[in-house]
Formats: structure tokens, C-alpha cells, sequence
């Protein structure tokens, strides 16, 4: 069975949620979503991270091809590989907070 037109603006929606929390936490994990009028029913998206040590980029496609099903599966892997992606991310970035007075 194929994902209706509907479903396919229910996955688009959950990636555009994922890019506005992206955006929100200032995370320095992108998420651009790719959508067109030749490929129409077909939505790509690129999580990309550009810290030296990640260089990790998840893409991820969906398709009006696929039941609805195979496709929601597909994007919480997707979301799941990101959000771990934003986690690793903030563990490599240097702690700038001071804790306590510098003894002398």
C-alpha cells in the first residue's frame, strides 16, 4: 500500500518539527529538507554536523512508494540518528562554565 498525499505532509511536518527544534537549541546540527515538483511524493532530507570531529551527515528519503508504515519507521530511525547526533555534538564542545573560585 502506498502513503497518501496526506501521510506524506504528516512525515514532511515531523522533519520540519525536527529542523524548528533544531534551530531553537542553536544546535550545530542542520537539517535542510528537500522536496520536488519532478520527484513529486518524495521528500530528502541531510542532517549534517559540521564539528571536525563528527563530519556526520544522515540523509534520509521517503516516498509515496512505500506504505505509510515503512516510512514513519524510517524517520524515527532518522530523528533517533539525529538527536543522537545533536548529543554527541554538545558532549565535544568545550565546557565554557567556570564552577568555583580559582584558589591562588
Amino acid at each position: 500500500m502506498e502513503t497518501t498525499k496526506e501521510e506524506m505532509v504528516m512525515l514532511l511536518r515531523e522533519l520540519q518539527d525536527l529542523q524548528m527544534w533544531l534551530y531553537s537549541i542553536d544546535s550545530v546540527v542542520k537539517l535542510d529538507i528537500y522536496t520536488s515538483p519532478q520527484d513529486e511524493g518524495y521528500i530528502y532530507c541531510i542532517a549534517s554536523c559540521d564539528k571536525n570531529i563528527s563530519k556526520a551527515n544522515f540523509f534520509g528519503g521517503f516516498s509515496n512508494d512505500y506504505s505509510f508504515k515503512e516510512n514513519k519507521k524510517e524517520l524515527d530511525s532518522f530523528v533517533e540518528h539525529v538527536t543522537k547526533l545533536v548529543y554527541e555534538c554538545k558532549k565535544s564542545e568545550p565546557n565554557q562554565k567556570t564552577t568555583g573560585k580559582a584558589r591562588v
